[in-house]
This record gives structure tokens, C-alpha cells and sequence, in this order.
């Protein structure tokens, strides 16, 4: 078969590179394109690697509603847009808005598909020879604060109303984690059902590998434009037209302008993320550790620490 043939994974992030590597299982033909290597550019590079088996919820909520606004004009926030974005923003600030009335109903959708991931993912990184890069050591969340006793007992509350088990966080990680905050406040749970991978690229890379195992290609180019040719698909990229047998766009933020020649609309809007590493530092649990308070997780990958900024 020729590439005429074949199916297109557009983007090589973690969600592509699965999607690849579960074709080629099925024994699609399949052609993985990005302008970057797997796993090397877009968020899936610099992700927490955090497994979050407890976010049952879709992340449009009355709470996050009522404080996500703050986030639009604070310089280098999630939410920083320029005021010249407005315009295109509102109606996905619209739409964000009605979906989180609806959330309780949502949930019931997505919960389902989001508590079997860690040993979802355990099983899919052992298909392709990678287990090692996974531990399901769960994670933790602490609080360094006042109030921050009070804040994870509802945090418990709420999280079992959700049928997500937790547990107090064990004195000595609470002990660890306060003298490295230089604080006596601490409070913390503990999730022991979620997990976390070693290496975020590492994972996009051993699916891409599996994915060529079995026959799969990897192009390097940036796909501009897909058009309808017949019951084919055309691929308009930087490294020329290929007609290709079906095309699943995986490309983030970027899905949209390619999905226009369908009638469809990705209500997609991009946020700010950054991470730090720390090499050669020594992590105070083999877990993530979530900071409430300031929205940063800090996950022990392989031989270093990255503290990652989430909404």
C-alpha cells in the first residue's frame, strides 16, 4: 500500500503518537506528521507527566467561572491575552461559560473515560516494551497555609462524593515538605490511584517507535491545509500536496484552521504554560506533589525535578 493509502496523524504529541500506535495495533497503515520529532514540541513537551486519574471533572466549573477572569490581563498568566485577541476570544469565553452550568452532567461523560488511565496507561507503555517509564506510586496535594487544613478536608469530601479515594499525606512527606517551604503550616492528601511518567517525551517517542515497528512512517512537515478530494483527503504541507485514505488531526490548539473545509469548529483556545527543571535534585516523594495553593505540580522524572504551572 502507498501513502495514498495510508491514515494521517496530524500532530506527534502524546495524544498522536498513542492514536498511531493504536492504529498500526488494529493494522491501519498509518503516516505520523509534525514539523517536530514525537513528544519534541507543542504542550506534550513540556507537560507535568502527571497521570491525573483523579480529574473526573471537565475542567469548565462555577468555581474556576467565577476566577478564571483575573487570569486574562495578569502578565504572563495562563489566561494573558492581548486586548486585540477579545474579539475572538468571547464566544469561547461564551461557550466555556454555559459548559460549566452543565458540569455535574459532563461529569458523568467524562469520568469514565478518565479513571482507568494510569492502568490504561500501564498497560499501553508494556505493549510497546516502555513499563519502566511509569510509576503508579499515585501523587500528593499539600496546602501551606491557614487554611489549609480546612481546604483539604473539603478537598476529601469532594473528592469522594466523586468516587476518587484519597487518604491523609503521611506525616514524614508532610514533614519534608514543610522544612523545604521553611514553614509549620502544612496540610496534605493523598492519592493512591493516579501515577506519573519518567520522561513526557520519552513516552511520545517509545509509541512512535512501536508505531514504525509496524509499519508506520514519521514525516517531519507542517501540514497547512486539509481538503475533501473525493473520499479522499488532501494534505496541503510545507513539503509539497499528499492525498492520503483518512486524517486524524490531533494538532491542539492548531486543529482549528485545518478542520474549516469540513463545516467543523474546534472551540480550542491556547493557554499559558511553563515549567522549570532541576536537575540532580533529589524529589521528596517518588510522586508528584501538587501545591494548591500556587497552581504548581512538581514531578520527580528521571533524573531530575520539573515544577509545572496547571490551571
Amino acid at each position: 500500500m502507498g501513502e495514498q493509502d495510508s491514515v494521517a496523524v496530524i500532530g506527534a504529541g502524546v495524544v498522536g503518537c498513542a492514536i498511531a500506535w493504536s492504529l498500526t495495533r488494529e493494522g491501519w497503515p498509518v503516516m505520523l506528521a509534525d514539523p517536530a520529532e514525537p513528544g519534541a514540541g507543542g504542550a506534550s513537551f513540556g507537560n507535568a507527566g502527571h497521570l491525573g486519574a483523579e480529574l473526573v471533572e471537565p475542567l469548565p466549573s462555577p468555581a474556576l467561572l467565577f476566577g478564571f477572569w483575573r487570569q486574562l490581563f495578569v502578565f504572563g498568566g495562563a489566561l494573558d491575552l492581548p486586548w486585540r485577541r477579545l474579539p475572538q476570544f468571547a464566544p469561547w469565553a461564551w461557550r466555556f461559560a454555559a459548559a460549566a452550568f452543565r458540569q455535574r452532567a459532563n461529569t458523568r461523560q467524562f469520568a469514565p473515560l478518565v479513571r482507568p488511565a494510569a492502568a490504561a496507561w500501564e498497560r499501553t507503555l508494556r505493549e510497546v516494551g516502555s513499563r519502566a517509564l511509569l510509576r503508579r506510586n499515585g501523587h500528593h496535594q499539600v496546602w501551606l497555609t491557614p487554611a489549609g487544613a480546612r481546604k483539604a478536608a473539603a478537598e476529601a469530601r469532594r473528592m469522594e462524593r466523586l468516587g476518587v479515594p484519597t487518604a491523609p499525606a503521611s506525616p514524614e512527606l508532610l514533614r519534608a515538605v514543610a522544612r523545604a517551604a521553611g514553614t509549620d503550616t502544612i496540610a496534605g492528601l493523598e492519592f493512591p490511584d493516579t501515577g506519573h511518567v519518567l520522561d513526557p517525551r520519552g513516552v511520545c517517542e517509545a509509541l512512535a517507535r512501536a508505531a514504525v515497528a509496524r509499519g508506520a512512517s514519521v514525516r517531519r512537515l507542517r501540514v497547512l491545509e486539509l481538503a475533501p478530494r473525493g473520499e479522499r483527503i488532501e494534505l496541503r504541507t510545507d513539503a509539497g500536496t499528499l492525498t492520503v485514505s483518512a486524517a486524524i488531526v490531533c494538532a491542539g490548539v492548531w486543529s482549528t484552521p485545518l478542520l474549516t473545509h469540513f463545516g467543523l469548529h474546534a472551540p480550542l483556545e491556547a493557554v499559558r504554560g511553563y515549567h522549570v527543571e532541576l536537575p540532580g535534585h533529589a524529589p521528596l516523594a517518588d510522586a508528584p506533589v501538587v501545591y494548591m495553593d500556587d497552581d504548581i505540580v512538581v514531578t520527580p522524572l528521571a533524573s531530575r525535578l520539573r515544577a509545572t504551572s496547571y490551571m
